[in-house]
């Protein structure tokens, strides 16, 4: 586990929205699994929160504008290629997957403007 006490960190609210949290506790639960408890940084809510699923969604946290690298489009979109580049037009978190898929438009190869989702995308390395 990455996070400390202090952090911000993401979480997903009931409604599905992806907000943000500033870490107070952490407990293990009876599974072994570890969460957080923490206060919303905009509404001051508290926030109850399994650690893993926290860290899956701050690894796919993209914003407009970021260079995103398609590794696996799971054969859904002939239009894109693995190992391209791609720079993000528009972002949608509410279809976001616990996988890493969630909708996003871009450029494709071919030059328009789609929007994709099932698609799992990284950061480029710069």
């Amino acid at each position: 586990m990455s996070y400390k006490v202090g952090d911000i960190v993401p979480y997903r609210n009931t409604r599905g929205n992806v907000k943000y949290a500033k870490i107070t506790s952490f407990k293990t639960v009876s599974n072994g699994d570890v969460w957080f408890y923490g206060i919303d940084t905009v509404t001051k809510a508290n926030v109850w929160y399994p650690v893993h699923k926290s860290e899956t969604l701050a690894e796919y946290q993209f914003k407009i504008g970021d260079e995103i690298i398609c590794i696996e489009n799971m054969g859904r979109e002939n239009e894109l290629t693995i190992d391209e580049t791609y720079t993000i037009l528009s972002i949608d978190y509410s279809d976001f997957k616990f996988d890493g898929t969630f909708l996003v438009s871009i450029k494709n190869d071919e030059g328009d403007i789609c929007d994709y989702g099932g698609v799992r995308f990284k950061t480029k390395k710069t």
